[in-house]
């Protein structure tokens, strides 16, 4: 019966009364559940010739820790002055805790400060309420996509893969139409100028144009050979300039004059026989020929090889 006047009557109330003043001490509740706040209040009436000391944020309340704290302004009920603090706390712990004695001081007419203390007030903490154990339940098992949403999801996916196999076919027809390959392909490095002009000038050499008579056409060649040499080795567009022009940037890139007078004699002698229909002696042929290789020779850039790199 004691148990179900608890339950049914939450409000724990302790008053202390002396003379000219009474201390009261109560919780909304005695009975909680682990993190349950209970409100708990310590009220004061006094006479008006009474001056006190209410409780502090930092008292000490045992076990229980303090959430909020308030005090309410002084209140005039009949002929007495009511003062008012309240704590929220709570506790972590399950099992019995008591709310330990708080000190409340007060001074009369004589000056002489005294002290007042609440009762101790027991709290009992459970751990889950019964009703509250039944309604735990298991994890659910993984929300399904909506429909409409695993549609999207596929057509999205389609899309892409689409859009990529549209790129892959414009690369690959992008690269057959130039005919390169695919997957690229590392390059050589370009061959030097003076390789390409004596490969030239040997191949010009065996074929049988001047066997056949062709002596201009022969000229034209060599002459060919040495202006694709001049781009090459010197980056000017020889097979484009005449002969004057050919030898103005040679010296404007500053050539040596040996190199300068060399080039001119030669690219004169082929002018001679391509356009005023010299023909030339065999001995003649044979000089211009031995001429172009001397330029050549003379000119191409030789790759020096230092200690270090013979020995790697």
């Amino acid at each position: 019966m004691l148990t179900l006047l608890k339950i049914l009557l939450p409000i724990y109330l302790v008053l202390i009364q002396t003379g000219g003043i009474s201390i009261e001490s109560k919780v909304d509740k005695s009975v909680i559940t682990i993190g349950d706040l209970i409100k708990y209040e310590i009220i004061v009436k006094r006479d008006k010739n009474l001056k006190v000391e209410m409780p502090g944020l930092a008292s000490n309340l045992g076990y229980f820790e303090i959430r909020d704290y308030k005090v309410y302004e002084p209140v005039k009920i009949n002929d007495k002055i009511e003062d008012r603090v309240e704590y929220i706390i709570t506790t972590y712990d399950t099992g019995k805790y008591v709310i330990p004695p708080i000190s409340v001081y007060y001074t009369g007419v004589d000056s002489i400060r005294k002290e007042l203390k609440t009762q101790e007030i027991t709290i009992n903490v459970r751990s889950v309420k019964p009703s509250e154990a039944k309604d735990i339940k298991g994890l659910k098992p993984p929300a399904e996509l909506k429909r409409n949403l695993k549609r999207i999801i596929y057509l999205s996916s389609a899309g892409l893969l689409l859009l990529l196999l549209v790129a892959f076919l414009y690369y690959y027809f992008k690269k057959k139409k130039k005919g390169e390959s695919i997957i690229p392909v590392k390059k050589a490095p370009p061959r030097p100028a003076h390789e390409i002009a004596i490969e030239s000038l040997n191949r010009l050499q065996k074929s049988k144009l001047l066997e056949q008579g062709k002596v201009k056409e022969y000229y034209t060649e060599l002459s060919d050979i040495i202006r694709t040499y001049i781009d090459g080795r010197y980056f000017i567009p020889a097979m484009e300039m005449t002969t004057s022009e050919i030898i103005n940037s040679l010296e404007k890139s500053g050539v040596e004059d040996g190199v300068s007078i060399e080039m001119r004699a030669f690219l004169n002698e082929c002018d001679f026989v391509k356009f005023a229909k010299y023909i030339p002696s065999q001995e003649e042929i044979d000089n211009t020929t031995k001429r172009a290789l001397k330029i050549i020779e003379s000119t191409k850039i030789v790759l020096v090889q230092s200690e270090e790199e013979k020995n790697t």
